[in-house]
This record gives structure tokens, sequence and C-alpha cells, in this order.
């Protein structure tokens, strides 16, 4: 289940008018505040307490009576001090169909968000309101206050409690923050934290205020490792009259989508929902679906021109129409596992399982699982999933065509065997519906590579 991780420093609560200092503790990594270590040392602080907007509509309905038409009345001839539009007995007249008039406090509150920074910009202004089906259209002027300067806006990274960016915003202006987002950080093997949105809204700022930095727990599904000096590993070659077939291991592929459910989308807040699998009917597409996916989302083939000099014949079949087989091919029988150091710094053993009917068999046994949508999961689309890491191999075959350069015999093909330990099931999280690679991290391999494999074989020269 996907959580957010929220970690709220202390602070102080900002005064714009007498620019105190601020207090910061350092966060130590068990989230606990370190009371002998403030960043910054004052005689009193207060923790940061946000208000909620105001935001009220104006209730003017009369028993039996219908809204004729409505106006704003007492705005001052000689204008209104910013920010301090309550400080004055402005109303709010209902002429009713009757012939009869009432008049209602108009607030603050009752003024659209979206024009509310006028109050606060000197000058003359117009606000137009609807209430009731009924528009009035109002102007005012606005001269200086003394007492506010802006509204003080720190931006705090919770990993460290460190203040990040400061800046002073207008009244009801939107706050930004135009540094560097804190980096992503590795929590484990399967899951990595990333800034997800600052603990509060950045528009229509109306008080002092701290952001904190709000983090995701994002499963890494979809990415890449590699053997640790980076390039592919010969795991067994064939022999037959001129010609070469190399079955090379390229890297592993972590949390790819054996079987998925439909998508759910769900809105923050609303109620949540227990999501499960539907049957399993369709052998071809859910087999298609997947290579696809680790092809798409996981491999990265990189093509450098020079080598068309040295390697003859077509590369498309890496990229274009490519050929996936269900098990390895019987030239290369009996295949053994091998222990392999990855660049992630794992000493893993290679996958050697027949690669798909056996996964498509452990995706069955989940069948019954399911998974919970909590009310207050962040907004987005969610799916369960039967996943697994894959390794990824290659078989090609070369034949030499003399002086250091060969040339491909037939397509080469993709194996990708999964790794049945690591199958597991899990609430998958998207914000725009489409499940992809999360980590950027894919599995790389490229034709100089591959000429490479093919100028190591054993030619018997």
């Amino acid at each position: 289940m996907k959580k957010l991780t929220i970690l709220l420093p202390f602070a102080c609560l900002l005064l714009s008018s007498c620019g105190c200092s601020k207090n910061t503790p350092v966060i130590d990594e068990d989230n606990k505040v370190n009371e002998e270590e403030p960043s910054i040392i004052v005689e009193e602080s207060q923790p940061f307490r946000y208000t909620p907007l105001e935001e009220e509509l104006i209730m003017v309905d009369q028993d039996g009576l219908e809204v004729f038409e409505i106006e704003v009345i007492d705005i001052p001839r000689d204008g209104i001090k910013a920010c301090s539009w309550d400080d004055y007995d402005i109303k709010l007249r209902v002429h009713y169909n009757d012939g009869s008039t009432q008049d209602y406090p108009f607030k603050e509150k009752h003024i659209p968000l979206a024009s509310r920074h006028y109050l606060g910009e000197l000058g003359h202004h117009n606000i137009e309101i609807i209430v009731n089906g009924h528009t009035a259209k109002f102007g005012f002027d606005i001269f200086d206050n003394p007492d506010f300067h802006g509204y003080n806006v720190q931006f705090v990274n919770s990993r460290t409690s460190e203040v990040i960016y400061e800046d002073v915003v207008g009244y009801y202006k939107n706050a930004r923050y135009p540094g560097v987002l804190p980096e992503d950080k590795v929590v484990d093997e399967e899951h990595i934290s990333r800034f997800a949105h600052w603990d509060y809204p950045l528009e229509y700022v109306h008080q002092d205020m701290v952001y904190t930095t709000i983090f995701r727990n994002e499963e890494k599904r979809l990415y890449g490792d590699i053997p640790m000096d980076g390039g592919p590993i010969l795991i067994k070659q064939v022999k037959q009259d001129d010609e070469i077939s190399a079955l090379v291991y390229l890297g592993r592929v972590h949390n790819a989508p054996v079987y998925a459910s439909e998508v759910h989308q769900h809105t923050q807040g609303e109620t949540g929902e227990t999501i499960g699998f539907r049957a399993i009917s369709n052998y071809s597409n859910d087999w298609n679906h997947l290579n696809e996916s680790i092809l798409n989302n996981a491999i990265q083939y990189q093509y450098n021109p020079t080598y068309n000099s040295y390697l003859y014949g077509s590369n498309g079949p890496f990229t274009n129409n490519p050929n996936f087989l269900s098990n390895f091919e019987t030239i290369y029988d009996p295949i053994y596992s091998r222990s392999v150091h990855m660049d992630d710094g794992l000493l893993i053993d290679t996958s050697i399982s027949e690669p798909y009917d056996n996964c498509y068999n452990k995706a069955r046994s989940y069948l019954t699982y399911t998974k919970d949508i909590q009310d207050n999961d962040e907004t987005g689309y969610y799916r369960i999933a039967v996943t697994c890491h894959f390794d990824i191999y290659t078989s090609m075959t070369f034949k030499s065509m003399g002086n250091g350069k060969y040339a491909f015999v037939g397509n080469a093909k993709w194996i990708y065997a999964p790794v049945l330990q690591k199958a597991t099931v899990s609430l998958e999280f998207s914000e725009q519906a489409d499940f992809v690679n999360t980590f950027a991290k894919k599995v790389t391999f490229s034709n100089e590579q591959l000429y490479n494999i093919a100028n190591e074989l054993d030619w018997g020269n």
C-alpha cells in the first residue's frame, strides 16, 4: 500500500510585521527532534500553525421571496487600508421581488479567492461577485498599510529540517519554490522516496507559512540493473559449422507485471475500496503485455553507426518486431546459473527458470489476493499486480566475415527468465494511470557490445 511519509519539523510562527528570528530544530533519521542542536538559537518560538482559508457563501434566502438584485454598499469613499477589508462595515444589499431590501455583512471570506489579492494591492480595483445567480460589480480603492510588509514564507526539507528557500509573498498571492527539489532517496531494494508535494497549498497565501516537503515511497517497478562492469556476460556459445550461437546475459528487470487487475481511480478523502484480480483468461494477451512492458520500459538499446562497418545484418530485432522465446533454446542445454555482481552492489544468481509458463502458473496462485485502497490514500490510479523480477538474456547467431568483421545470421531473440522467489502481490500507484518505470534505470546494451561479444567468441583462429 502506498503511503505518504510526512515529516514535520518544528518551526516558529513567523511574524511579518516584526521580522523575528526563526528556529528550526534538527530532525534525525528516526524523525526525533534533537533539542541539543538547533540550527538557530532564539529566545522564544512557537509551533507553526496553519489557518485554513475562509470561503463562505452569503445566505440571502427569504421564505416566499426571490432575489431581484444585489449591490455592495458602504464602501469608504476615501479608500480601504490594504489587507484590512474586515475592519470596515461593508455590506451586501439584497433587493427582493416584493420591493423589500435586506443588508448582510460583506466580509473578506465572501470575496472570491481569485480576487482577494486585490485587497492587498494599492490602487483602484473592480470585482464581480455572483449571489443566487445575480451579478454585482463594484469598485474600491486600496491605500498603503504601513503595518503589512508581506508574508514570510519558508520551504523546509523534512529529511534534514533545513530551510532550503525563503521568500516574501503578497496578500493572497501564490508562493513558489524556484529551487532544486530534494533528491530521490533509496529506501530499500524495492522502494524509493521521492518528493510528492508540499504539505500546504502554495496558492492564496494568507499568513506566514512554513512549507514542508512530503515524500512518497514509490515502488521501483520496471527498472533494470546491469552487471557491475557494465558489459553483457557470455553464458554459453555453440558452434555449428562456420556459425556460432551465443546466449548472453544482459541484466535484471525488477517488478515487471506478470498479471494485473483493472485500474481503479481514487480521490483522496473519498471512500476507499478493496480490489482484486479478474480471472486469467487470455494467455497470449498477458504474455504479450509482459514482453512489451519489459521491452518498452526497462530495456534501452543504444546504436552506434560506427559499428556498421564491423557488424553486418539488421539490429532491428532488438527494437523493432522482436522475437520473444517462452523458454531457452535446446541448443544451449544444459544451462547453469551464474553468480553476478550487479551495478547496485548486490551479488545475484542468474535465473534459468522456464521463462513464462512457470511464471504464469505462479500468477494463478495469487488470484484470490486482494489489496485495500484507504480513504486517505493519494489521489490517483491504483491496481493490484503480480510482479516478478526477470533476468534478461538474448540469443544471437553470428558468422565471421574475416578481418574482424561479423554478420548476424537470422534474428536475435529475447528470453526473459523469471526470478520466481521474487514474485509478489502489490498495490501499485500511478498519478497518470500509466504504470511505467518509476526509477529511470534500465538494462542498457549497444551494438558496440554486440560486436565485442562476436569478437570474443571462439572462432578457432
